[in-house]
């Protein structure tokens, strides 16, 4: 019984060290997924990266949405799964804090798309939504068909997930789209001063209009 009492904090011990360690390997993998120079923008101008394509996915209301239903607005793109074991959370704390920032602008949306769409079904990102207080006409979270929404993330927004031991890598950054579609800036999640950008130039695009540069 002795034994038993002295192993199981041991157990436990490394257990934890273990998943930090899982978790912090996660976290570098899926920083690297996007090289530096697409980090938000210090110039007086913003830069254009091209149109982003086509998407008609699920939204968690089980109503499609595609880039049609964003014409028009301003939105900040991420990507997570509701399983995910640690920068998810995280993901979702900050756009939470975008939303409340960005309250009472009409303009600018929010849209997360799930890289595990097999799990994330409407009802389960309902769910994980409402634990994050989402408001169903601000902010977007859309599921649908795995090839679609990696060919999306990958060819489209430039954004790398790949698969390791059963494992989802995918990107942490938040993405900026334009009124007519084109992306504005990627923004590094993991560093304060980008979150201050990115707010700063979502302000930028909405004095800008809806020319593209």
């Amino acid at each position: 019984m002795t034994t038993i009492k002295r192993v199981f904090p041991l157990a436990l011990s490394a257990l934890i060290i273990l998943m930090a360690i899982s978790w912090l390997i996660f976290w570098s993998q899926a920083q690297k997924q996007t090289p530096d120079n697409f980090y938000g923008t210090e110039d007086d101008v913003l830069h254009d990266f091209g149109p982003v394509a086509e998407f008609n996915l699920t939204e968690r209301s089980n109503k499609p949405l595609g880039l049609a239903d964003l014409k028009g607005k301003i939105w900040i793109a991420d990507f997570i799964f509701t399983t995910c074991p640690g920068p998810c959370p995280i993901l979702t704390q900050k756009m939470s804090q975008m939303q409340t920032a960005m309250q009472y602008a009409d303009d600018v949306k929010l849209v997360s798309f799930s890289v595990d769409p097999e799990r994330d079904t409407p009802e389960v990102l309902s769910q994980y939504a409402d634990s994050y207080g989402a408001q169903p006409d601000k902010w977007y979270f859309l599921t649908g068909d795995k090839k679609e929404i990696y060919n999306f993330a990958i060819k489209s927004l430039k954004l790398n997930i790949t698969e390791e031991d059963n494992q989802i890598i995918h990107s942490t950054m938040f993405v900026l789209v334009d009124k007519n579609g084109h992306i504005r800036g990627y923004y590094n999640t993991s560093k304060a001063e980008y979150m201050s950008m990115l707010a700063r130039d979502v302000e930028r695009l909405r004095q800008e209009g809806t020319e593209s540069e």
